[in-house]
Formats: structure tokens, C-alpha cells, sequence
């Protein structure tokens, strides 16, 4: 591992630990402020003017059904690892077992 001994800052050399702390310190708590005030003010700029051509159209994400869930497992390649390196084989010997839970939870993520 790699330790900082030694900063410069604005041409000065600072090598004590505790400095170093608060210099890095300083910096990061204070890099947002900093950085916004350096974005220039428009006046004429409204929320409004980003809203513009919005899609008056409203949509709905169906429950995902049993079949389409079912159909996907029988694609996936049962050579291939899946999260937490679960062989993916495993879907394909207890679809009954899991299909019901496993449409509940995409419902659920459908829904965030």
C-alpha cells in the first residue's frame, strides 16, 4: 500500500501528518462550493425552459407473468454462472419451486 508522506499545496511542501489530514480534508469539504461558485449565474434560465416537449402520455409496466419468466430461464445458458457464481443450471432443475417468488420480486423492482 501506498502511504502520502509528503503535498505540495500552491508551491508549499507539507509533510506532517496531521496537516496533510486536514489539507485533503479541506479540499474535499470544500470542492463542491467551491466548484459552484465557479458556475456562471443566468438570470433568464427558468425551471420551465427544461421542461419543454414533455410527453403528455402516461405508461404502466404490466406484472410480468409466469410464462415470460419461464421462457427466459429455458434461454439462458446453463453453462453460465450467475450472480454470486449460483450455477444457472440450478433455474432450470426448480422453475416450479421459483417462478412464483421470482415474478413477485421483478413486480417489485417494476414498481421502484
Amino acid at each position: 500500500m501506498n502511504k502520502i508522506t509528503q503535498i505540495s499545496i500552491d508551491g508549499v511542501d507539507i509533510d506532517k501528518p496531521s496537516d496533510i489530514v486536514k489539507n485533503f480534508n479541506d479540499f474535499f469539504v470544500n470542492i463542491g462550493p467551491v466548484t459552484d461558485s465557479k458556475i456562471p449565474v443566468s438570470q433568464n434560465i427558468t425551471p420551465e425552459k427544461f421542461l419543454k416537449d414533455r410527453n403528455q402520455l402516461d405508461f404502466v409496466i404490466a406484472p410480468v407473468s409466469e410464462e415470460e419468466v419461464l421462457e427466459i430461464i429455458n434461454k439462458l445458458d446453463n453453462k453460465s454462472l450467475g450472480p454470486n457464481s449460483i450455477p444457472l443450471k440450478l433455474l432450470n432443475l426448480i422453475p416450479d419451486l421459483i417462478i412464483t417468488p421470482l415474478c413477485r420480486l421483478i413486480d417489485v423492482f417494476h414498481k421502484w
